[in-house]
């Protein structure tokens, strides 16, 4: 995904397993459970996840 803005979706157990991510944003959406094992991302997608309290234990920064 680039450039890609998920607003008030609904991601609950979603899965973005080995996706690559840049410039991602979410807003107003449901994060709670989804699924960002071996995702690779920015930055800036990382810092935005972080703060909503995403495990990204198992992310790669780019």
């Amino acid at each position: 995904f680039k450039g890609t803005i998920f607003e008030g979706t609904s991601l609950k157990k979603a899965s973005f397993r080995n996706a690559t991510l840049l410039n991602v944003q979410f807003r107003g959406s449901d994060l709670k459970k989804s699924d960002f094992e071996g995702a690779k991302m920015d930055k800036l997608t990382y810092n935005f996840l972080k703060s909503a309290k995403i495990d990204l234990s198992k992310v790669t920064i780019i």
